[in-house]
This record gives structure tokens, sequence and C-alpha cells, in this order.
């Protein structure tokens, strides 16, 4: 079996294990903090995420993609290096707005605002040795690191939830920024992180890696500016025009959603890797031909995990959160797609990226971006302002439909670089969603499959809409999923 298979049979079966935990630590989040807490903290970290990728630039993908075609880069010591500097600037620039922009952080404390700016930041810091990690290829160790890190999280959010009734966002913020250092500091002595980092340093500020850098980050500076302002312009004006309970609202769908995407985000670093490898050695055939393989299958098994979620809305709902979280259940329904779309847009990304495309990917960012204001003043701005008012959902159906055309814009010149028919992309999509979304509503909203108790119902109905639906992948396996009945009997026998 090839490396990238393995790889991804590996992560595939982690993040099978993963989704649980992850849904355990959402029920946590939202039992302790409540939908105003929980709204304000994930306001806070969103923020800080996305004025890091701002800093970030499009350099964390240059130094992947060097990393992946060579691993004794200096650029691994000159990447870390800016990733300190950029933490130190997010912590200035937010005390900043704090002070003299009050109404950024309406509803937050000092102390709650560094601290989960700081989480952020090591998340960001942990998530590059993760990248580092996976492009070294130890990915097999990688994810039963990353298994390990969120038992124990569990663990320890248990232990807490159990012990201590009202659990402060300072405590809570704590707990996850100790794990992440622990984490860091682990991993950087065990993969000899800040033995690279010193051996290297004062070699790798040098033009050959500025220029390097150059070419990444100054295509994408605007279009980091734009789709950094964009988000936090998205979540601040549904915190204004509604409350930090609608943003807890959307908070709780919006993370229970992309939960999705453990399964299908972890192969992407791989492919990334493999695709930086082969457009490297001049192989585009082969090039196009993992394209197509990925983006078949992650539209499928994101499309059919999607589904899934959609149909148990409530029930996840009402478990993860409770009744008080009950207005977040159509918000669930609508971003249960979002994930589908996000994926596809990973792949597109990284294929740009590793293809040297940044500016088509930078210009495609820059040019929907006004699209994108008006269709999120429209949905969630008040009917005096000439919006819908939709609140929390509101913001869900734009981001499904802002992800579609963006995603659409993607795989159209991506078809054009690669030398694939722009028709048989979004005929495979439009095929996919037709017939998945037709045997759902047959099995599960028919009249064929009725019981006295209405969740058995729907955990039967699903349990065979499951099976048709992997039955019919199976039966045209090269269609769907761009694999023979040959290559799935091997995968079957090594997985036995």
């Amino acid at each position: 079996m090839s490396s990238i298979k393995k790889d991804f049979l590996f992560k595939l079966s982690t993040g099978i294990i993963r989704i649980p935990a992850n849904f355990l630590l959402q029920f946590f989040y939202a039992r302790i903090l409540g939908p105003a807490s929980y709204g304000n903290f994930d306001y806070v970290l969103n923020a800080a995420n996305k004025i890091l990728a701002f800093f970030d630039s499009g350099s964390s993908k240059a130094f992947f993609v060097k990393l992946s075609s060579d691993n004794t880069s200096s650029i691994f010591s000159l990447y870390f290096f800016l990733l300190a500097i950029f933490l130190l600037i997010l912590n200035l620039s937010f005390t900043g707005l704090y002070y003299f922009f009050p109404s950024f952080f309406p509803n937050d404390s000092l102390n709650e605002i560094i601290l989960i700016t700081n989480l952020s930041g090591f998340i960001y810091i942990l998530n590059a040795i993760y990248f580092s990690i996976d492009a070294l290829k130890k990915t097999v160790f990688l994810e039963k690191f990353k298994i390990i890190v969120i038992c124990l999280t569990l663990i320890l959010f248990t232990l807490f939830y159990l012990v201590s009734e009202n659990l402060s966002t300072i405590s809570f913020v704590l707990i996850h920024l100790s794990v992440n250092i622990i984490s860091v500091i682990y991993l950087s002595y065990n993969q000899k992180i800040f033995k690279r980092i010193s051996r290297n340093f004062y070699n790798s500020f040098n033009k050959k890696n500025y220029n390097y850098l150059i070419l990444f980050v100054k295509p994408l500076f605007f279009y980091s500016l734009v789709t950094t302002l964009v988000p936090l312009f998205e979540r601040w004006l549904l915190q204004f025009f509604n409350d930090s309970v609608e943003l807890g609202y959307f908070s709780i769908a919006f993370k229970l959603a992309v939960l999705i995407l453990v399964f299908t985000s972890a192969f992407v670093p791989l492919f990334s890797r493999e695709i930086s490898i082969l457009y490297s050695r001049k192989k585009y055939i082969e090039t196009q031909d993992l394209y197509i393989k990925t983006f078949k299958r992650l539209l499928f098994i994101t499309f059919l995990i999607s589904i899934l979620i959609s149909n148990f809305s409530e029930e996840i709902i009402n478990l993860i959160g409770g009744t008080i979280y009950a207005d977040a259940i159509p918000v669930l329904h609508v971003m249960c797609f979002y994930p589908v779309l996000q994926t596809l847009g990973q792949i597109n990304g990284s294929y740009f990226y590793s293809t040297k495309k940044i500016k088509t990917y930078s210009k495609i960012g820059i040019y929907c971006s006004p699209i994108s204001v008006i269709l999120i003043w429209f949905f969630v701005a008040p009917k005096h302002m000439y919006g819908l008012d939709l609140g929390a959902i509101g913001l869900a159906i734009y981001y499904v439909i802002y992800c579609l055309l963006v995603v659409s814009v993607q795989q159209f010149y991506i078809s054009k670089y690669a030398g694939i028919l722009f028709k048989n992309i979004i005929s495979f999509q439009l095929i996919v969603f037709f017939l998945i979304f037709t045997l759902n509503y047959l099995i599960n909203y028919s009249f064929l499959f009725e019981f006295n108790n209405p969740i058995l119902q729907k955990v039967i109905s699903n349990l065979i809409f499951v099976f048709i639906v992997l039955l019919m992948a199976l039966y045209k396996s090269n269609y769907f999923l761009n694999i023979s009945y040959l290559e799935i009997k091997i995968i079957l026998k090594k997985l036995m």
C-alpha cells in the first residue's frame, strides 16, 4: 500500500475515535459556559484566529510546501520565529482594541481576552508543529499523539464539570491553554523542534528564504486582509444587531457541524504533501489524477456525514446543549452542509498553493468579497435596514451560499490548469447531491418506514439509508470513489 493510502486510512480510523470525543467536549463547553458566555468566548477566539491568519498571509503554506519537498530547509527556523512575532503583535493589537475600540469586545474582560488570544496563538503553534510532522511523513505517530491529547482534555473537563458547578470562562480557557502549552513543549522536545530551530536559526535569515516567502505572501496580502476583515465583520454584525446569545446559537451549530472536518481536513495536509512532490517532479498527469480522486472521495464522505448530522440535528443539540440551545437546531440543519463546501475549498486551496497558482487563488477571494458583504447584510441586518433579520440562521445560510460561490469559481480555474473538464466536476457534484438527497428523503421522510417510537424510526431509517448509499458507492466505485474493486479488497485486507 502506498504511503498516502496508509496515512489516510490511519487518519480516517483515528478520526472515528476523535468524533465522539469532540462531541463530548462540545457538551462540556456548552453546558459549562451557557449560550451567552459560549458566544463571547467563540467570538474572541474566532477574531484571534482570523487576525493570526492575516499575519500569516500564506507563510504557513509556503513553509509546509517547502518542507514537504525539502525537509532539511532552513525555512523551518524562520517560520517558527515569525510565529512568535505574530503572537506578540496579536496580544498588543487586542489590548489596544480593548482600550480604544471597546465596542469590538462588548462583553469580555481584558483578562479573558488576553487568555483567549494566547490560547489561539498556542493552537496555531501546535498546528504548525502538526504540519511539520506530517510533512516529515510521521503521520502515524502524530495521529496517536492527537488521540492522547484529546482524551486527556476530555478527562480534565469531565473532572472539572463533576467537581465544580460553576466554572468561569477564565478557568475554562486556562484548562485549554495548559493542555496546548504542554503539547507544544512535549512535541518540541520529542521531535527535536527546538534543536532544529536553533541549529539553523541564524542561517534562516537569508535572501533565498525571504524571496520564497514573498512568492506566497505578496499575492496573498490583500486576499488575507479581505478574508480577515469580512469574517470579523460577520460575527460582529450578528452580535451588534442581535446579542451574545444569538452568537452562542451560531457558535455551537458551527462547532458541531465542522466536526465533520475531522474526517476530511486530516487528509488535506497529506494531499498538499503529495501534490507538492508530484508537481515539483513535473508529474502533471499524476497531479491531475490525485486531485480527481481526492475531490470525489472527500465530497462523497463529507456529504453523507452532513446528511446524517442534519437528520439528527434536534437530538444532537438537545444532548449537547440542552433546551436552552433549542433555537440552534435550525442553524445546525443549515450549517451541516458548510463543511462539505469547506472541504472542497481546502482541497482547491492546497492545489493552488502546491502548483504555485497563488495569484489566481488570491484574486478569486478578493473579487468575491464584495458579494459576501452584500449577502451578510441581506441575511443578518434588520428589516428596516433592508435585511431579512434572520439572526444566526441567516449567518448560516450566508456561509453555505458564499462558500458554494467561491468553490465553484475555484473549480473553474483548476479545471483549466489541470486539464479537467469543468462540466465533469459540476455534473459529479450535482449527481451526488441529487442521489443522496433523494434517497434520504424517500427513506427518512416517506411513509415506507413508520414505528411507534420516533427515535427508533429515525435510527433504523438512517441505518437503511447509509447501507443503500454505501451499496450504491461500492456498485459504482470507479465513478463515485475513483477506486476499483481490487483496491477495495486490498484495503479491507490491510484493515483486517
